[in-house]
């Protein structure tokens, strides 16, 4: 009977275990599956480099929202490529970005490699600042009063950037010239850039009025002015065939910009935090519920960052960028603002990058095949710009 007694306990004991470890798996799984909703301890944000208005941007808002969402929020600046890269690669979870975040859903320009193509950029928040995000200045030295006066003049152009070379493009088709009428002069990086304009080594370069780096080009030796952009039908029509997500805009500040006055310039929606489609739902709910919860806050302590005030950014245009986030949607809809416009145009935006990235998949395929039958590389680069120009309707310049 003993013997008996102590071989069920030997059982009981065993199923104990058992039963122990199971439920401790099934609370191991648990906790980790709360975990991943979870944000992570630093958050890596990416951005242009110091000077740049998308690095205040970005330095302003992550010093208020980090104590908001319980997470150390690293600055990581890059020109536009390689923030794409470190979104794509997870070295960084979102990003401070300006027209880049269109040309990298198009696949277009420096996208054009097998490496990338299309890319699943997501908007988080818009921005529409009262001062041009983007527009074109020159020394006052150069002799530039409009843009037709860019024609033999050299524009500071960053290597690894698409926007640039495609603002320059728009800026002279708007005065009936093209790329071939200017001398590009590349630099490494956007400080390297404004370092140039500020020294006089170029007569003109892109920049957000309210940057860091605009302010002391305009305090400096060779002066700043802004090219003025105004709102001539034909030449806005040349304008925006390159960028459509382009707009005429009267800045009202800024560098080059006295008090009380107004100058017609290029704008567009900036700046704009932005994602890969990836980022989970509650990671990306998360974030724009701390950005609506601290707006005030943000605006108070840099008021460029008026740009991203609800009223004034959230517009079905800045669609046009990109589409919003799934999560940053859901926030949104709970708070009353996403209408039936929106969802018409995120639906749109959406269905057309699925359209570009499909495409761009057979036309790799395309490729391969090619150059195992040919012996003979294809050039994806150029053969990428005339599918996007004859399928999907773009306009690119020469070059690009």
């Amino acid at each position: 009977m003993h013997k008996r007694n102590h071989g069920k306990s030997r059982k009981l004991i065993v199923v104990s275990i058992i039963a122990a470890f199971v439920v401790g798996a099934t609370a191991g799984l648990k906790e980790s599956a709360a975990a991943a909703t979870q944000l992570p301890r630093t958050i890596f944000w990416a951005t242009k480099d110091v000077g740049t208005g998308l690095y205040q941007t970005a330095a302003t808002m992550s010093e208020i929202l980090a104590p908001e969402l319980g997470s150390k929020i690293r600055l990581i600046p890059g020109n536009d490529l390689e923030i794409n890269i470190m979104m794509r690669q997870g070295r960084a979870h979102l990003a401070c970005w300006g027209q880049d975040a269109f040309w990298s859903g198009t696949g277009l320009g420096v996208y054009a490699t097998p490496a990338f193509g299309p890319q699943p950029t997501r908007l988080l928040w818009p921005g529409i600042p009262a001062a041009s995000g983007g527009t074109i200045i020159a020394t006052k030295t150069s002799g530039i009063k409009t843009p037709a006066d860019l024609k033999g003049k050299k524009l500071a152009n960053v290597i690894g950037s698409t926007q640039f070379y495609l603002m320059y493009a728009a800026a002279l088709a708007y005065a009936g010239l093209n790329i071939d009428d200017v001398k590009l002069v590349d630099f490494s990086s956007d400080g390297a850039k404004f370092r140039a304009f500020i020294e006089g080594k170029v007569d003109a370069c892109s920049s957000a009025l309210n940057a860091a780096s605009s302010y002391e080009a305009e305090a400096g030796p060779y002066g700043l002015s802004v090219v003025p952009f105004p709102p001539d039908k034909e030449a806005w029509d040349r304008l925006t065939k390159i960028v459509p997500f382009f707009f005429p805009y009267q800045s009202t500040e800024g560098a080059g910009i006295k008090k009380g006055e107004a100058v017609w310039t290029m704008q567009y929606p900036w700046p704009v935090i932005v994602c890969e489609a990836g980022m989970s739902d509650d990671f990306a709910y998360t974030m724009v519920k701390a950005i609506h919860k601290k707006l005030d806050t943000m605006i108070a302590a840099w008021s460029q960052l008026e740009a991203i005030r609800i009223e004034k950014a959230f517009v079905p245009g800045v669609i046009g960028m990109a589409p919003f986030h799934s999560g940053a949607v859901r926030y949104f809809k709970e708070i009353g603002i996403w209408k039936p416009d929106f969802e018409a145009a995120n639906q749109k935006k959406l269905e057309s990058m699925a359209a570009w990235k499909a495409r761009w998949d057979k036309f790799l395929e395309d490729v391969e095949q090619q150059e195992r039958a040919t012996k003979k590389k294809v050039n994806i680069k150029d053969e990428w710009t005339k599918i996007m120009t004859k399928e999907f309707g773009f306009v690119l310049p020469k070059g690009f």
